[in-house]
């Protein structure tokens, strides 16, 4: 049976690190993940570089918070 671990990131004003973040965690060895990146009002390009990864990475969900 294969279990789906689901990551949640919050972020704000993140653009200097999120890339890096994003790649440590598409390269761990377990690959049944999920990675909720939750918005949290950024002013940067954040939001951008979580869209971007999103694109070619179906794991990533971008979600905006209210």
């Amino acid at each position: 049976m294969s279990f789906r671990t689901s990551i949640v990131l919050p972020y704000r004003d993140s653009e200097e690190t999120l890339a890096e973040c994003i790649k440590s965690i598409q390269a761990q060895c377990l690959e049944d993940w999920e990675l909720i990146a939750v918005n949290d009002n950024s002013s940067d390009r954040s939001e951008n570089i979580i869209n971007q990864y999103a694109l070619t990475d179906s794991r990533i969900k971008p979600v905006q918070s209210t």
